[in-house]
């Protein structure tokens, strides 16, 4: 019987080596390898499409930097970014954007400072940074390279200042003041409209609504002292009641008719997906209940919409709607057409009755409700029916249910469908130019009807235009896979 030596437990282990491999990993040089120069075909297309990326590659950066005449855009971005705006009171919009990006910039600090709370803040700084904003990052740079003046330099600095002021609340008491953050950002948001809008009639409301809320939402913190919750619904209803009486509060409006430029791009897309989303659940509740009128109501109106170019809707709603806004004593005799009216007058301002690009507004918003309909109710029915069953054991609601049991579970199914209409609709704001709305490819008709450039530059606008669009898309496409990561749609 042959005795094996016993090991030495006191041996030296072998060392690693430093270029050892994951056998499940491969190199960046195995994988071009195995992928690209397997076979001879395959290095033969690989050589060839690098070759031709390289060339296109080639020309485009010399088009852009060196050869291209970017001149008509140089001289007009003014009136690319805002149009026929009154130049008179062009500090409305400069004090809009400073009031946007600082709000920006709040809840970028807010969210890095949560991401720092929980142990994540380099990750997610490399993250918010190169995957997120880098397309929006590189239009401001665009921008900052053709402007003539040094305003772009100051949202830049507004919005730099709201990290700072938020990332610096967030370090002394995370979960006090960085809710505080949050309101003013919000605050900041509503507030940047109505100095365009003014604060005459029921837009007021917006901002006293929101400051009540958020002083009633910090009365509930628990570093705050007892007798300022007590005192909160008086300090909520003063604050309504102030916002609504002071007069330097009041502040006349520029109207609808006035707003142009790639800030009409923007400010349609906000204003339209506003009122097309809470009409979409509607819808997509109606066309699921139990009661035939509704339900017959609500899918007429779908299908009646969906099977409608958008155009025929925008010539339809330009010529029609002014029509029952503007005549209304034509429907005082009947009391269910004079109501039906009600909601479009809600619409209009004291400088423009009714104007094209409000009527082009409502219009999107019901193609885009019908849409949005149909997304929401794939979402409801993506919905075990075990959750409803297990909802209504524990003695909730239809109401309560559907806030706190299906909804969130449909909403998630629906993320990037309805982030992709959003996106659709952004981008369909182009065609308000077949109304004579002076949205930005308008303006570019406008750039080349100037004498000085005539069939000037006219690929380089049209690239500019372009890379506008393409720039907010992508940001709200990267904004829309963060979200999805972070409710992990897919993964359960």
């Amino acid at each position: 019987m042959t005795l094996t030596e016993p090991k030495n437990l006191h041996s030296p282990k072998p060392e690693r080596a430093s270029h050892a491999k994951s056998p499940h990993k491969k190199t960046a040089e195995e994988w071009i390898k195995a992928n690209l120069f397997n076979r001879w075909y395959n290095s033969v297309l690989t050589i060839a499409f690098l070759a031709l990326v390289g060339v296109l590659a080639f020309f485009s950066v010399r088009f852009l930097i060196f050869t291209g005449n970017w001149e008509p855009v140089r001289e007009n971005l003014t009136l690319f970014m805002i149009g026929k705006f009154p130049r008179a009171n062009q500090w409305r919009i400069l004090l809009q954007v400073q009031l946007i990006t600082f709000s920006i910039g709040l809840a970028v600090g807010i969210y890095l400072t949560k991401a720092r709370a929980a142990g994540k803040a380099s990750a997610t700084t490399k993250n918010l940074i190169y995957k997120r904003f880098w397309a929006l990052a590189l239009l401001i740079v665009v921008l900052l390279a053709l402007t003539k003046s040094f305003l772009p330099l100051l949202f830049v600095l507004a919005a730099i200042a709201g990290f700072t002021i938020s990332f610096w609340l967030g370090r002394l008491t995370p979960k006090s003041l960085t809710g505080l953050a949050s309101y003013i950002s919000a605050l900041c948001f509503i507030i940047s409209f109505q100095i365009l809008s003014g604060t005459g009639g029921t837009a007021w409301a917006f901002t006293a609504a929101l400051t009540a809320f958020s002083i009633f939402r910090l009365a509930h913190k628990k570093e705050l002292v007892l007798i300022f919750r007590i005192l909160a619904p008086a300090i909520s209803i003063a604050a309504v009641y102030g916002i609504y009486q002071l007069p330097f509060i009041k502040i006349e409006g520029i109207g609808w008719k006035d707003w142009s430029g790639f800030h009409l791009n923007l400010t349609a897309t906000v204003v339209a997906l506003a009122i097309a989303l809470p009409l979409g659940i509607l819808l997509a509740l109606g066309r699921r209940s139990s009661l035939p009128v509704i339900r017959y109501i609500s899918v007429g109106y779908i299908e009646i919409v969906r099977g409608v170019p958008l155009i025929g809707l925008l010539f339809f709603g330009n010529l029609f709607l002014g029509f029952l806004v503007e005549q209304p004593d034509l429907f005082s005799g009947n009391d269910v057409l004079h109501a039906i009216t009600i909601p479009l007058r809600f619409l209009t301002d004291k400088v423009s009755s009714f104007p094209a690009i409000a009527r082009a507004i409502l219009v999107m918003a019901v193609f885009t409700s019908a849409y949005m309909a149909e997304i929401f109710r794939g979402g409801f029915r993506a919905v075990p029916s075990g959750q409803h069953d297990a909802a209504k054991a524990v003695g909730l609601g239809r109401f309560t249910s559907f806030i706190w049991v299906t909804f969130p579970q449909a909403f998630r199914a629906i993320i990037p469908a309805t982030v992709g209409q959003a996106i659709s609709l952004f981008k369909d704001t182009s065609l308000l130019t077949i109304i004579a709305v002076t949205e930005i490819l308008h303006v570019r008709e406008i750039v080349h009807g100037q004498r000085d450039f005539m069939g000037v530059g006219i690929a380089e606008t049209l690239i500019f235009v372009s890379f506008a669009f393409w720039a907010i898309s992508y940001t709200m496409s990267k904004e829309s896979q963060l979200l999805e990561a972070k409710l992990g749609v897919e993964k359960r």
